[in-house]
């Protein structure tokens, strides 16, 4: 028996959801070559709160409703993760789509391992830059809840 198994290669926490059970035995099969840990849910309401807010990466699906909703529940959580896109055979429009509803990557499935790993670090680093401008604009927000309504009219 190998000396792996049963272990959790180190690396980002991400969590795929949607699809069907073959579809999440695939991506997971596939991030198991890429030396990843996906952890495949069916919907959004399976995921607990500390499940959720310790996430680095959601891959989402097929859906851009389901992209909506994992986007909607980030931000009910303060989770800053990034979102992946993964669908089969797109079209242009549902690569618009996706990313106009939040993803930051897009994977065409089937892919290889190499591409979902690189899919997934990519997404990460863009989070990591993003996060200066998140926080920033967290602060301004919260400025600009302190002041009153003639302090906002100057």
């Amino acid at each position: 028996m190998s000396q792996e198994f049963g272990r959790r290669p180190q690396g980002p926490n991400v969590i795929f959801v949607g699809g069907d059970a073959k579809h999440r035995a695939e991506v997971c099969f596939a991030a198991r070559h890429a030396r990843l840990h996906i952890e495949p849910v069916a919907d959004v309401a399976e995921l607990l709160f500390g499940e959720f807010t310790a996430t680095d990466v959601f891959l989402v699906w097929n859906d851009p409703e389901l992209l909506e909703q994992v986007k909607f529940k980030m931000a009910t959580m303060s989770n800053q993760a990034a979102l992946v896109a993964l669908y089969p055979n797109p079209s242009t429009g549902e690569v618009v789509a996706a990313l106009l509803a939040g993803a930051s990557e897009f994977i065409d499935w089937p892919c290889s391992a190499q591409q979902l790993e690189s899919a997934i670090r990519g997404a990460i680093e863009k989070r990591r830059r993003a996060l200066p401008r998140w926080e920033r604009t967290r602060r301004a927000k919260a400025s600009l809840l302190g002041l009153s309504e003639r302090e906002r009219e100057v």
